[in-house]
């Protein structure tokens, strides 16, 4: 650690008042640069590092603009997830309502036909038409103006939003611009690729969190206050446990209903368990947490975050570890006692 420090100090001398570094002119300012470990990995001719001698790629992009072209890719790509799963959750719906499967929240139904002006009386109907009202949205070309965004989010901030002239267009074409704008040689301009990143924000926002939830409550059933287990202790050593992690969470409106049937039940009792039971982690379990009243026979409740994944996945090395954490808790009791 002193002969990192030592190393770091004679690139960067302390300045008068004691800080630390000092930038000392351009060529000072490229080596912290290169030091930072600004590089280009986006073609076959890289990867190319930003260093004093070599301040540009060999397609001339700067810092800047190689920093936000990763920062734009990032962006584009994480946007790209969470508009899959409003889309899926959209056709999920769709797929629902023509089959005449079961709604669980008429209330949301109500809610977004209201929004969307769907004026049907046929909640089979108006959720099929709900359902290709967000897919019709999310399918448009980047310059023409995402409609839903409009109806959903704030008003202030729709102003506001237009001022900065950052309206995103169709949710799955800014994606597909996000990913190509980045790309070697077609856009070198940071600002430019920025305003990208805030309208992949609003985008995502507004369809892949809010509206997704939305749409959730019609096919989950809407969210009940009440007290609910966490932990592992959800697991119930007595049933076959399956975990469920992820984002797409009305996938598993199919199979809640397959558990709890007698097919399952029978299966299960073969191999000396009561039955099944879903253990929630992540996204999904909190979100069938909020609605947890509706699947008190499936659901036992929400375990915890990724790495609450793994011990579930582990049980022995789990109860293990707590074992030896109750003993060390113990012993250190003892130990302010005495």
């Amino acid at each position: 650690m002193q002969k990192r420090r030592q190393a770091s100090r004679r690139l960067y001398p302390l300045a008068s008042d004691g800080n630390f570094p000092s930038p000392r002119g351009r060529t000072e300012h490229k080596m912290w640069i290169w030091t930072a470990g600004i590089c280009c990995r986006l073609c076959s001719n890289g990867p190319c590092r930003i260093t004093p001698n070599a301040p540009r790629g060999i397609c001339g992009a700067d810092a800047d603009t190689i920093v936000t072209r990763n920062f734009l890719r990032a962006v584009a790509s994480g946007s790209g997830c969470y508009i899959h799963i409003v889309e899926n959750t959209a056709l999920n719906l769709k797929k629902t309502a023509q089959i005449k499967g079961e709604l669980k929240g008429l209330k949301s139904l109500e809610h977004l036909a209201e929004m969307f002006g769907i004026t049907d009386e046929d909640v089979y109907v108006k959720a099929e038409k709900v359902a290709d009202a967000v897919l019709a949205d999310l399918y448009k070309p980047e310059y023409v103006s995402a409609e839903l965004i409009e109806k959903i989010a704030y008003a202030p901030r729709i102003k506001r939003w237009k001022e900065l002239g950052i309206m995103p267009g169709g949710a799955k074409a800014e994606v597909f611009k996000g990913v190509v704008k980045c790309s070697t040689n077609l856009n070198s301009d940071p600002v430019d690729m920025l305003t990208d990143c805030l309208k992949l924000g609003i985008s995502t926002g507004v369809y892949g969190l809010t509206l997704t939830n939305l749409l959730n409550d019609v096919l989950l059933g809407q969210p009940e206050l009440r007290l609910a287990p966490v932990g592992l202790r959800v697991i119930d050593p007595d049933y076959i446990n399956i975990m469920i992690t992820g984002h797409q969470h009305t996938i598993f409106v199919d199979l809640q209903e397959r558990l709890i049937s007698e097919e399952a039940k029978t299966k299960a009792q073969a191999v000396g368990a009561k039955g099944f039971k879903l253990v929630g982690c992540t996204c999904v379990g909190q979100d069938l947490q909020l609605r947890g009243a509706h699947y008190t026979e499936i659901f036992d409740g929400h375990a915890g975050n990724n790495y609450t994944s793994e011990a579930i996945l582990q049980p022995e090395r789990s109860m293990q570890f707590f074992q030896n954490l109750t003993v060390l808790f113990r012993e250190s009791s003892q130990s302010v006692k005495n």
